[in-house]
């Protein structure tokens, strides 16, 4: 398992004039990125919650995404990286709307 995880200690000890100029450009560009992946919800869950239209839509793969994410949440809290912790923990909350919107209005 230790041997796994050694990209997580080593970019952490990384000197940081030495990291690649592109992996810093992808470091500023995954906070963007899942923040939109949130927006992108919002239909979905309006499409439920407004208008009551649940064809199509599988509560198991949304329950399956929302236990997903709480445990991506639970990663972030185990190795304090709030970024993890934030978008994750709204991801649970966005599946979970809509998977239970899906079991009411079904």
């Amino acid at each position: 398992m230790q041997e796994a995880l050694h990209h997580h200690y080593r970019r952490k000890r990384a000197d940081t004039r030495a990291y690649l100029w592109w992996a810093r450009g992808v470091d500023w560009v995954v906070y963007p990125m899942g923040v939109l992946g949130l927006l992108m919800a919002i239909p979905q869950t309006a499409s439920i919650w407004v208008y009551h239209e649940t064809a199509g839509v599988s509560v198991f793969s949304w329950t399956a995404w929302t236990l997903i994410s709480a445990f991506w949440t639970l990663f972030g809290i185990l190795h304090k990286e709030k970024p993890i912790i934030w978008i994750n923990g709204a991801w649970v909350i966005a599946n979970a709307l809509v998977a239970l919107g899906a079991v009411i209005y079904s």
